[in-house]
């Protein structure tokens, strides 16, 4: 979101529903092949769902880079076999220096030499360099060129792997990371209530800079070691069926220890980031609260807290790379095994005249290279395996799709808003509350254009009918009606642009006071309307005598300027009434004023409530004195309504708390009318 233009996201209708009572169609908020509306507990990351949303062009990329990288995996094994034959035309030329006797030809590498150690001395024809050194130089400048021919294609492949695997990457992550923030937004308030903030900031950082280094180069390297594997064994079997077979003995543990660690490093990451995540929320919670911190001299106590919630992490993260240690050990012991047999079967066969020294290396290198690799890839695995466990838990976030979705453009969309509205036996319990009844078949009508008061002390309910009213929650039983219309059958979006919220606590943005005055209105907005505005909030006069005015940055922003509450309040105030909605909801939106302040605004109020309908919540009841209607709550129920002079003359709740307020003050007064049970606050104290 911006400070000064919603942008609406292109959005992907379903019809899966038609509930009456939930009439909400479904919806993404990019395309089917972007954001898959599947069942939450089904949104488990596969390899390739890792890749879940790459691009045609990502493809192309992630192919090209693979082809490079089987390329670059396979140059070991081909390397191997030029120095088995180069080993073999050493030998060769060393014999013929150093002995007298017969000496014969290598050929590809499957040459037998005579009266060498027992070899057995078959007619093959003399090297074509037997009477020529210059030859034996001519073939060694060969195989050096060979080498410098496959450095300069392990240079191109390996430049153009990391290339294109980088860039696809970036491209992946980057819409992923816009997904999964518009994601967290699209959900509704219940799903916050049972979400830390600290969980979800942790999820847009650490848990996709995981996925990230999964989708990279990292996973090409796996690519280019199961590469050099393979190849590596079919030079092997090609050149020494029977060696590669003994060197390949150790293969099944090897393989097996490979698997159990990749399966092992998946599941507990997922786990770890849980852990992790609650740390995140705990360290989230003291920031955003340091001053009371300090004020209590609390460090301490929260630095041990933090470090309890990173311990499970911690221990979590212990075990794994302890298993992870071992299983590594045990990899490159099985290595060294794997050269034993090796060099030991090799000299048995070199015995029996069936290899020459030359093809006991290449099967060696390529072999053990290629098994070697799997060593080298268990790191890049554990990170692959990381990254899908990391990913696992954003595409849960992604992939559920609220009741209550304000990215869908389904429902009802009235020309025109009267203003009339009305709670029809509602009930309500918070999801993250479900045994604590807030509502308990609330009923209350407020016609258009009244301006309507709702008292009551601390969780009567009041701050909950505006929010059913804003539906960020659906009542558990019952209707609340705008305009004789249900708001479930309503659009989620176009509702609540009709509304205009002042809360108890101003949150202003890190941003300029112009743009979180702006933010309130759907379009882009003139100066001199924000101007207009900030006079009706009595705000214009403090904010000129800011040095940048307008432009001054307030919020949590670094060098922002510190107001007061009821500075903050007034832009608040202000940012409601710039989009001239037909409904006002004043939660407690004087409390932060001084009594001056307040007078000014509460008249500023009142002139903007003439042609609205507008609901006040207060406590303290001076601010409602004046109200078209008063609703007194208590206990998830309305036990009294009527005007001020009306509710005296009843004399019941409101005229207790009415007189608890003039004896003891606001808060006083109200929580001794709660909490009592007497006839009259005030005699009881």
């Amino acid at each position: 979101m911006r400070g000064t233009k919603h942008k609406s996201l292109p959005l992907l209708n379903r019809s899966d529903r038609s509930d009456e009572a939930k009439p909400q169609e479904n919806v993404g908020t990019y395309s089917k092949d972007d954001i898959n509306d599947s069942d939450p507990s089904e949104a488990k990351s596969g390899l390739f769902g890792l890749f879940r949303y790459a691009r045609c062009s990502d493809l192309l990329l992630i192919a090209i880079g693979t082809v490079f990288a089987v390329f670059h995996g396979a140059s070991f094994p081909v390397l191997a076999v030029i120095f088995g034959q180069m080993t073999n035309t050493l030998i060769v030329q060393s014999t013929k220096m150093n002995s007298s006797s017969g000496y014969e030809d290598v050929i590809s590498g499957g040459t037998s030499l005579s009266n060498v150690s027992g070899w057995n001395s078959n007619a093959v024809k003399e090297p074509p360099w037997t009477n020529k050194p210059s030859d034996f130089m001519q073939f060694m400048t060969q195989y050096s060129i060979y080498y410098s021919y496959l450095g300069a294609g392990v240079f191109i492949a390996s430049f153009i792997q990391t290339l294109c695997w980088e860039l696809a990457c970036e491209r992946q992550v980057h819409q992923l990371r816009q997904i999964f923030f518009a994601q967290i937004l699209r959900q509704d308030v219940s799903w916050y209530d049972c979400n830390q903030g600290g969980d979800l900031t942790t999820k847009l950082s650490d848990d996709l800079e995981r996925v990230r280094e999964g989708l990279g180069s990292k996973c090409s390297l796996v690519i280019q070691y199961a590469s050099t594997f393979i190849s590596g064994i079919v030079v092997g079997v090609i050149t020494s069926w029977k060696l590669t077979l003994v060197v390949m003995a150790v293969g099944p543990l090897f393989i097996g220890t490979s698997a159990y660690l990749a399966r092992m490093t998946a599941n507990s990451s997922a786990r770890e980031q849980e852990k992790y995540a609650l740390a995140g929320g705990v360290a989230d919670q003291v920031l955003n609260n340091i001053r009371t911190v300090l004020a209590f001299g609390k460090q301490t106590y929260e630095i041990h807290r933090f470090d309890a919630a990173l311990e499970a992490g911690r221990l979590l993260a212990m075990n794994k790379y302890f298993i992870l240690s071992i299983c590594l050990g045990l990899v490159f012991f099985l290595n060294y095994i794997g050269y034993g047999l090796a060099f030991w079967y090799g000299s048995e066969l070199i015995n029996n005249s069936e290899i020459t020294p030359g093809s006991v290396f290449t099967v060696f290198f390529s072999v053990m290279s290629g098994a070697f690799s799997l060593g080298h890839a268990m790191p890049f695995v554990a990170v692959v395996s990381t990254a899908i466990g990391a990913a696992s838990t954003l595409f849960t976030i992604i992939d559920r799709v609220p009741d209550i979705d304000p990215y869908s453009d389904a429902g009802i969309k009235p020309n025109k808003v009267q203003g009339d509205i009305e709670l029809r036996d509602v009930s309500f319990s918070y999801p993250a509350r479900s045994g604590v009844q807030v509502l308990d078949g609330i009923n209350l009508k407020i016609k258009a254009g009244e301006t309507v008061a709702l008292v009551g002390a601390s969780g009567s309910g009041k701050s909950t009918i505006v929010s059913l009213i804003l539906r960020f929650y659906d009542p558990t039983s019952g209707q609340v009606l705008l305009d004789g219309v249900d708001v479930r059958k309503m659009n989620v979006l176009w509702l609540r642009s009709k509304i205009g919220v002042v809360s108890q606590e101003p949150n202003l943005f890190g941003s300029t006071i112009y743009k979180n005055i702006s933010y309130g209105h759907p379009d882009d907005v003139k100066y001199h309307d924000v101007v207009k505005t900030a006079m009706m909030a009595n705000a214009h006069s403090f904010i000129t005598m800011l040095p940048k005015g307008y432009n001054t940055v307030v919020g949590g922003s670094v060098g922002a300027a510190q107001l007061s509450g009821g500075q903050k309040q007034r832009i608040a105030i202000a940012r409601a009434l710039i989009r001239d909605p037909p409904i006002l909801l004043l939660d407690e939106a004087t409390s932060a004023l001084d009594t001056k302040s307040e007078q000014i605004v509460k008249e500023t109020l009142r002139q903007a409530a003439k042609g609205r309908t507008t609901i006040i919540i207060a406590h303290r009841l001076s601010s409602v004195f004046d109200a078209d209607h008063i609703y007194v709550l208590k206990d998830g129920g309305v036990r009294e309504h009527g005007t001020h002079s009306e509710l005296l003359s009843m004399r019941g709740h409101y005229y207790r708390l009415v007189e608890a307020q003039k004896s003891f003050g606001d808060d006083a007064g109200l929580y001794l009318w709660y909490s009592s049970g007497v006839r009259l606050a005030k005699r009881a104290w």
